[in-house]
């Protein structure tokens, strides 16, 4: 796994802004990384995640949790490995155009009817019962 400190290489298209992680934060690589290392998701690392996240679970949720975020980070591993050098980033994947309609108004409020029927207005506002004690 990374430590804070170290080196990583970033692909050309994902180049940008690269924030540290806080101190004691987690950091979940890939598994191949974290394989490097021999440590990928232990329990050490399910416990610290846990705790993190206030969650108390039992030794079987324990390993479907693990063997969730395996999958999640195997997940993560192959969508990295697709080349997308001179792909250009999308912000939807379908070209659709919004129609827009002008911006105008269509109708008048009648503030004056409305407040006719209201059970209780003053100075032009609407009094509503106090709900938060």
């Amino acid at each position: 796994m990374f430590k804070s400190g170290d080196n990583v290489e970033v692909p050309a298209a994902r180049k940008g802004i690269v924030r540290e992680p806080p101190s004691g934060a987690v950091v979940v690589t890939s598994r191949a990384a974290a394989n490097t290392s021999g440590t990928a998701l232990d329990a050490d690392l399910i416990d610290k995640l846990m705790r993190l996240a206030a969650l108390r679970l039992e030794a079987q949720e324990r390993e479907l949790l693990k063997d969730n975020l395996q999958k999640i980070v195997h997940l993560i591993d192959t969508m990295q490995s697709a080349d997308t050098d001179g792909v250009e980033p999308l912000d939807h994947p379908l070209d659709g155009v919004q129609p827009l309609r002008p911006d105008r108004v269509t109708e008048a409020v009648d503030r004056e009817r409305f407040q006719q029927i209201a059970p209780e207005v003053r100075d032009g506002l609407y009094l509503v019962p106090r709900v938060v004690e």
